[in-house]
């Protein structure tokens, strides 16, 4: 038999006659089909489990479903062994017997649509009010009219890129991206660069220094490069004194340190040089 669409017999279901235990019943045996409405094998513990119904209420539920035509219960395996666990697939109640419409209105229906045909008139049939109480899958799904405008995925899709501005995590993730960096618009690193306002140039500047050290086409992790940008973003310092004699006494003039008697200068270079190092870590 063919499987029933899953969605089209639950508005069957909750559109039924049947008790509303029963209803939660078949509900919960539906969260265990897919959309194709194909079989489903839980056991009568599982839904008493899932339901918070007694083994006998579900027993009942299972029977009064099935005698209304919205379950076949059966019992299938393979290799003509059988399962312990009953097998429960969708169906639809069979169709209650229509009222047929009234012959007198469908004839002159008929020969007023002939008759303004045959004239190059345009025919406006008379409606045909048809009683229809079933629970036939005819009657499913229920629309019903809502105010929501109508759109495709892309239609929406241009919507919504037209009317809201581009995020900068995401322009930067994209520029990233083509530069081979494995990153993220909601990346954390990447979110705390646009967060520290770090430039981009800066950033792209960073992936070339990165480059050295992971030559094309390997991938950059946000991390190492993060690394590299923070290094760059410290306070540079300026060792051009240690170059020159004259510089060496400059400097220690300046921080307040003299050379001692009989002192070489490259031990007064490195006294200076310790002494600086202490005081940045002190600082930090």
């Amino acid at each position: 038999m063919k499987n029933v669409d899953y969605f089209t017999w639950r508005g069957a279901v909750l559109k039924s006659s049947l008790p509303s235990s029963a209803r939660l019943v078949l509900h919960t045996l539906g969260c265990h089909m897919n959309d194709a409405g194909e079989s489903c094998f839980p056991s009568i513990e599982t839904l008493c489990s899932e339901t918070g119904l007694s083994k006998p209420t579900v027993i009942s539920c299972l029977k009064a479903a099935e005698d209304a035509g919205f379950i076949e219960v059966s019992k299938h395996g393979y290799a003509g062994k059988k399962w312990a666990r009953n097998e429960y697939k969708a169906t639809f109640p069979p169709a209650k017997n229509e009222p047929e419409i009234n012959d007198e209105i469908a004839n002159k229906a008929v020969k007023q649509f002939n008759h303004l045909n045959n004239e190059g008139g345009k025919a406006t049939l008379p409606k045909a009010v048809k009683p229809f109480n079933s629970n036939y899958p005819s009657n499913y799904p229920v629309v019903f009219t809502t105010n929501v405008e109508k759109t495709t995925p892309r239609e929406k899709e241009k919507t919504v890129s037209e009317n809201s501005p581009a995020r900068p995590e995401g322009l930067l993730a994209c520029r990233l991206i083509k530069l081979n960096v494995a990153v993220t618009s909601i990346n954390p690193i990447l979110c705390k660069w646009v967060t520290d306002k770090i430039s981009v140039d800066l950033i792209e500047q960073c992936v070339q220094l990165a480059r050295q050290n992971k030559p094309w086409p390997e991938k950059i992790a946000a991390g190492y490069l993060d690394a590299i940008i923070r290094n760059e973003l410290k306070p540079k310092t300026d060792n051009s004194w240690l170059m020159t004699d004259e510089g060496t006494i400059a400097k220690g003039r300046e921080i307040g340190i003299d050379a001692h008697a009989g002192e070489s200068m490259n031990d007064y270079r490195q006294r200076l040089k310790n002494h600086l190092t202490m005081n940045n870590q002190k600082a930090a």
